[in-house]
């Protein structure tokens, strides 16, 4: 049996890593009546590193990486471990929802669009619940965060 979901937000991003979890929390700082849905195809946000080896670290000074509203790590020298940028993200995540503004649809995947005059019906299908599936009234713009694809050996 399948079950179809209708949600409505101004924006739909695709991917919870690092570029979809910036653009949120940028627009929700400047646009204080924005509200946005997540389509996030792993079980959590964090993008790559989600799968990304527990011996890699970040190739960057922690400072400059991340989202303005909530720093990584104080240090100007920090090279952060994976379960600290995924603790990170989780951070980020918890604070983007508790605006009451920012939905994550986990273990989903962006189907398509059609698109209408104003906005478009978004269809998202779960990749774990088979039958279950998500239309999405985005009114303003869907934006594809993860168009970079990518990808470690791992997976």
């Amino acid at each position: 049996m399948s079950e179809i979901k209708q949600l409505e937000a101004d924006y739909l991003i695709i991917g919870a890593g690092a570029m979809g979890l910036a653009f949120a929390d940028e627009l929700l700082k400047h646009d204080k009546q924005a509200s946005i849905v997540f389509v996030e195809r792993r079980g959590m946000s964090g993008g790559h590193w989600v799968d990304a080896y527990d011996h890699v670290k970040l190739h960057q000074p922690a400072i400059a990486y991340g989202v303005n509203s909530l720093e990584l790590s104080e240090s100007k020298t920090d090279l952060s471990s994976r379960p600290q940028i995924i603790h990170y993200f989780e951070r980020i995540s918890k604070n983007l929802v508790s605006t009451g503004r920012a939905r994550f649809l986990f273990k989903c995947d962006f189907v398509g669009e059609q698109p209408l005059d104003k906005g478009a019906i978004a269809t998202v299908a779960s990749n774990i619940d088979e039958g279950v599936s998500y239309r999405i009234h985005v009114k303003r713009k869907i934006v594809d965060s993860g168009y970079m694809r990518v990808e470690v050996p791992a997976t």
